[in-house]
């Protein structure tokens, strides 16, 4: 009895470690649901749509203005490699800012 009790926790524990080790965590994969959209003088309105959380996007540096209709914060930033000082952009809100990258990320 104790022996088949111990080989089915030991078979309970390595499942839970292999499903545990192959588990993505939610923010890795997350998208930010909605559109971020911007306003650029040489190509007009561009849409960018359910943008990956985390991933930095680099945009025209033309972009005057954007709106952030996603479900998450977006910061902008002023160089093409999200790098340098950014600044939020709530989820509903406008910016007039020269933005030449955006990143997705949780509030």
């Amino acid at each position: 009895m104790k022996h088949a009790v111990r080989m089915t926790f030991t078979a309970l524990s390595t499942a839970a470690l292999l499903i545990g080790a192959t588990a993505i965590p939610a923010s890795a994969s997350s998208v930010a649901h909605g559109s971020f959209y911007t306003s650029d003088l040489v190509n007009g309105y561009n849409e960018l749509k359910d943008p990956t959380t985390g991933a930095c996007y680099t945009l025209t540096p033309t972009i005057l203005s954007a709106h952030n209709d996603t479900d998450r914060t977006a910061v902008v930033y002023s160089d093409p490699y999200c790098y340098l000082a950014g600044f939020r952009v709530d989820p509903g809100n406008t910016t007039t800012f020269q933005l030449w990258s955006v990143r997705f990320v949780d509030a």
